[in-house]
């Protein structure tokens, strides 16, 4: 058996379709014969509900908060008051140049242990993080 014989698809054994050809299963066409039963998460609809309107709202919330603390910073970098402006083009260049990731590593275990240090508490992970 040589290269274009397997390339062509002859070294199948005879009860496939030859090479180039797709027969699907039968069913809906498309080879696939399973169904989806969701029945079992109806009881669990209301949850699902709060949770989508606690998304949307944070969602809002957050729109709002980086909206006008975006727009304080863009006017902030373009004052006349140097200190001022140099503070926030650098906070603006390592947040453009972090992944975001990284962001979200730093904000959680880092300033967890900043505010521990600073303010001598044992403050959860969480409650750091939503200090910030």
């Amino acid at each position: 058996m040589n290269i274009t014989q397997v390339a062509l698809g002859r070294h199948l054994p005879p009860t496939a379709p030859p090479s180039g050809q797709w027969t699907p299963l039968p069913g809906n066409g498309s080879g696939m014969k399973y169904s989806l039963d969701f029945s079992t998460l109806l009881p669990y609809w209301p949850a699902f509900l709060n949770g989508a309107w606690l998304t949307l709202k944070m969602t809002a919330v957050a729109v709002v908060v980086g909206m006008g603390s975006g727009t304080l910073l863009a006017f902030a970098k373009r004052s006349k008051i140097k200190p001022l402006a140099s503070v926030c083009a650098a906070y603006i260049e390592v947040v453009r140049n972090t992944p975001f990731l990284v962001q979200i590593f730093l904000l959680y275990f880092g300033l967890s242990s900043v505010v521990r240090t600073w303010c001598h508490s044992r403050a959860p992970t969480n409650t750091a993080t939503l200090l910030w």
